[in-house]
């Protein structure tokens, strides 16, 4: 929406112009993928008159939010864009579908913005920059040698462990400081 429209949406909605609010756009991962999850999980972090907009699309949930929720259901993603005053919420939204897709092409769950993604946002959309990456970090441990297996391994199990070395030293059998190590 844009001018006089905006104006009245955002009146009849309560939403003020001169606060920013949070752009997201939400989906539930697995059997029950239905938007009421990713509404349910969003509403449980805020009371009833917190200023939560909510509209079910394509699928998909999108909204507005007053600040980032705290989400603890495991199988929903929330992509965010950051803080926007109504008016320029527009911009704000492209980013929050690009954190939900970013996020979703890497596996993750919970609630991302862009920053939260780091280097992963380029990766994802920028093939040659992936493919370089992998070049350049992946393929010499690739050089047929038992310690290059072990720490592909180790790379991967950390990548996948959010990089939390511990819970990687889990998945592979070894202490914590042998990931370090490695």
């Amino acid at each position: 929406l844009a001018g006089p429209e905006l104006l009245t949406g955002a009146e009849v909605h309560g939403l003020a112009l001169d606060v920013e609010y949070l752009p997201l756009r939400a989906r539930a991962i697995g059997s029950a993928s239905r938007p009421f999850r990713c509404e349910r999980a969003i509403r449980h972090a805020f009371g009833p008159a917190e200023g939560v907009i909510l509209c079910r699309h394509d699928g998909e949930l999108i909204g507005i939010l007053p600040r980032r929720p705290a989400i603890d259901e495991p199988d929903v993603i929330i992509g965010l864009g950051q803080p926007a005053p109504v008016e320029r919420i527009a911009p704000s939204y492209r980013e929050a579908v690009r954190a939900l897709e970013v996020a979703s092409r890497f596996g993750l769950r919970g609630t991302f913005d862009l920053a939260d993604l780091s280097l992963r946002a380029p990766v994802a959309t920028d093939t040659m920059l992936g493919e370089r990456l992998v070049a350049r970090y992946l393929e010499p441990f690739r050089d047929g040698s038992h310690a290059g297996a072990q720490l592909e391994r180790t790379l991967r199990a950390y990548l996948e462990a959010g990089l939390c070395g511990e819970a990687a030293a889990r998945v592979l059998g070894v202490h914590p400081n042998t990931v370090r190590n490695r």
